[in-house]
């Protein structure tokens, strides 16, 4: 059974969309397209009243509630995904830009558990 699978991964692997680098354009984009749902959704009062005590026990972004109020905490989160995800998607064309919104992203979890 496993030789059987091995050899259809094999095989797979070796068909023309693998070898283009396909899989690598599916995961950038599916990379894109999460941050710009996520940077949606932050537009909308409701979400950023949901995610308060979130950012209010964040190691990394606590100081946005007392600098921007709940509005612009929601907008400076929403803009700054927004960027990264734009970073990523012109990484199709110069992967200096696509390496950058990774390099960024690779920050501490926003929230810690709330005791």
């Amino acid at each position: 059974m496993m030789n059987q699978v091995n050899q259809l991964i094999l095989y797979v692997s070796r068909t023309i969309p693998f070898r283009s680098g396909l899989d690598r354009h599916l995961i950038r984009a599916a990379m894109v397209f999460t941050f710009f749902a996520f940077s949606i959704q932050k537009w909308s009062q409701y979400t950023i009243e949901m995610l308060v005590p979130l950012i209010s026990h964040s190691p990394v972004v606590f100081w946005l509630l007392p600098a921007f109020g709940v509005r612009g905490a929601g907008y400076f989160l929403a803009t700054t995904e927004m960027i990264f995800g734009s970073l990523i998607f012109l990484g199709y064309w110069s992967p200096r830009l696509g390496i950058l919104g990774a390099l960024i992203n690779l920050q501490p979890p926003i929230a810690q558990p709330l005791k």
